[in-house]
C-alpha cells in the first residue's frame, strides 16, 4: 500500500508541476520549488515527466527529515550530449554529499539543506556550459 501511496503522490506532483505554470510547452527553464517527497517518489515523478516532456533534462531535489534527496533524469535523445549523473554530482557536492548514477537517471542527496536552491542555479549553470 505504501508504495501505491508514493506513486500517487509523484502523479499529483507531476501535475501540480505542469498545471500550476511551471512547465510550459515554450519555455525550457521552469521555476524551481522544493518537493517534500522521498527519493522513490522523485524517482517516480522524474520518470513521468521525462514521459510526458519528451526532450528534457530535470533535476529535483526534495527535503524531508532535515535531508535533501535529488534525483536527476535525462531522456535517452539527450544523453549524448548530458549524462544525468554528471548533473548528479555537480548538483549533490553543493549541499554537502554525493550522488550518481546512469547516463538518463540518477540520484544524490546531502545534508546542507540550506543550499538546496544554490544546487539547483549550480547545476543550472552546468547544464548551460554542457549542452
Amino acid at each position: 500500500m505504501e508504495g501505491l501511496a508514493r506513486a500517487e503522490m509523484a502523479q499529483w506532483e507531476s501535475e501540480r508541476y505542469q498545471n500550476d505554470g511551471h512547465h510550459s510547452e515554450s519555455q525550457e527553464e521552469h521555476a524551481p520549488f522544493t518537493l517534500r517527497l522521498d527519493g522513490d517518489a522523485l524517482l517516480a515523478l522524474v520518470d513521468q515527466l521525462k514521459n510526458k516532456l519528451g526532450a528534457a533534462l530535470i533535476l529535483l531535489g526534495g527535503e524531508l527529515d532535515g535531508k535533501i534527496t535529488l534525483v536527476a533524469g535525462v531522456t535517452q535523445n539527450l544523453t549524448a550530449q548530458l549524462k544525468a549523473g554528471d548533473l548528479m554530482k555537480q548538483a549533490a557536492a553543493a549541499v554537502g554529499g554525493k550522488g550518481g548514477g546512469r547516463p538518463d537517471m540518477a540520484r544524490g542527496g546531502g545534508t546542507e539543506v540550506a543550499k538546496l536552491d544554490e544546487a539547483l542555479a549550480l547545476a543550472k549553470a552546468y547544464v548551460e556550459q554542457t549542452v
